[in-house]
């Protein structure tokens, strides 16, 4: 579709603009990325959209598909029941008062974080997510967060942060945000919701914390740096607490400000930046730089193989049998522009793995020079290549046989 709307446009600029042509080929983008998009997520179940809401009023969404399939359907039967309400009220006894943990090697408590800013009333589908972390983690706590618990905290122990956590204009960054916060106070495990359990990480966790770390952090394959939806580390350690002084950045506003009008995606460029992925990692980098001296937490890392071996551009639910979790739905706070973006993304992964995506671009790019050249400087190519076929003719003329003519 690209070399033939540059070829289009380039042999009959008469015919067809070039502002015709430049929005035939936007279009046919769109419609392939979107296409691609939402082949790869036919199998998931009903995306819940987390966009901007007015701060101070709680926005309950849109009710979960019975009928979505769900990856823990192979389960066994007998999973233990959990129930939402029960570890909610855990947590709210445990915000009034201290509450002691079981620790692992006297670093990590073993308990579990989860956040659903909507209700206790969680959907079926997580519902049983959060009963496969009780199969596999019976000796851990169990804590469910819901916004109230989350302002609560940070109300509480980080006033510093209130304002800044309701100026927000996007729940998802509150989510992420706080997340930070939470495994600063308590410590522990925070997953993403929409993450099943396949195995117990207890064992695992032990080992890491045998070599000396503190903070466990998770590598993405599908962005390149760390994951925000999954972490485990000691509480009050060095790492978090000068992440969350980091979360009120001044630049991150200032970047998004000044590319608004240029960025297409500014809004998940704003969220993966502020709070998501791409503060994390931008952490970790920071951090990695200070002296060594200065550096009190020892940061480890899991294997991202063992627990997010899909990307993007895989149908979910996803898995894989070594596997300790399950990715069950991700992508909850997507949008068109995080749609665009993951679309443009598995349009050309298979060009990527295959190394072809350096022939594409070699072929497009001398498809965009040659119609550009076409383009401009038409009327001397013309004059050119009349004059070299006047030319010819003429030698042609020359060369023939005086016979030839009776």
């Amino acid at each position: 579709i690209i070399l033939c709307s540059a070829l289009t446009h380039t042999m009959s600029p008469s015919f067809l603009s070039k502002k015709k042509s430049s929005l035939i080929l936007f279009f046919c983008i769109i419609v392939l990325c979107f296409w691609r998009t939402e082949a790869t997520q036919n199998s998931a179940p009903t995306a819940i959209m987390l966009g901007r809401y007015s701060v101070g009023q709680r926005r309950v969404l849109s009710d979960h598909d019975e009928s979505a399939p769900s990856a823990t359907d192979s389960s066994p039967a007998n999973l233990p029941q959990v129930d939402p309400v029960q570890m909610n009220h855990d947590l709210r006894t445990c915000l009034r008062e201290d509450c002691k943990f079981e620790m692992i090697e006297g670093k990590i408590p073993k308990v579990l974080h989860f956040v659903w800013f909507q209700s206790t009333d969680v959907p079926k589908i997580y519902h049983e997510a959060l009963q496969t972390w009780r199969q596999y983690h019976p000796e851990w706590k169990i804590f469910l967060w819901t916004q109230l618990e989350c302002e609560k905290l940070i109300l509480d122990h980080y006033p510093w942060f209130l304002e800044y956590y309701h100026n927000y204009p996007w729940m998802i960054q509150q989510i992420d945000a706080v997340r930070y916060f939470i495994i600063h106070y308590f410590g522990g495990l925070v997953a993403d919701i929409d993450m099943a359990s396949q195995r117990s990480l207890t064992p695992l966790i032990e080992q890491m914390v045998k070599e000396g770390h503190d903070v466990l952090l998770l590598p993405s394959v599908n962005m390149g740096g760390l994951s925000n939806g999954f972490a485990v580390a000691a509480p009050r350690n060095d790492f978090h607490t000068r992440a969350i002084k980091n979360l009120m950045d001044p630049r991150v506003p200032a970047i998004i400000k000044y590319t608004w009008y240029l960025n297409p995606a500014k809004r998940h460029t704003w969220i993966m930046l502020s709070a998501g992925p791409r503060f994390i990692t931008n952490e970790r980098l920071r951090y990695s730089e200070l002296p060594k001296e200065e550096q009190k937490s020892n940061l480890g890392f899991f294997d991202p193989r063992k627990f997010l071996p899909c990307t993007a551009c895989t149908p979910k639910p996803c898995t894989c049998p070594d596997c300790y979790i399950t990715m069950l739905k991700g992508g909850l706070w997507h949008e068109k522009d995080s749609k665009l973006l993951d679309g443009l993304r598995c349009f050309f992964e298979p060009l990527v793995t295959t190394h072809l995506h350096w022939l594409l671009l070699s072929i497009v790019s001398l498809c965009c020079v040659a119609g550009f050249v076409l383009h401009r400087y038409r009327s001397i190519i013309v004059r050119l290549l009349f004059t070299c076929t006047v030319r010819a003719k003429t030698k042609i003329a020359k060369k023939k046989p005086s016979g030839l003519k009776h």
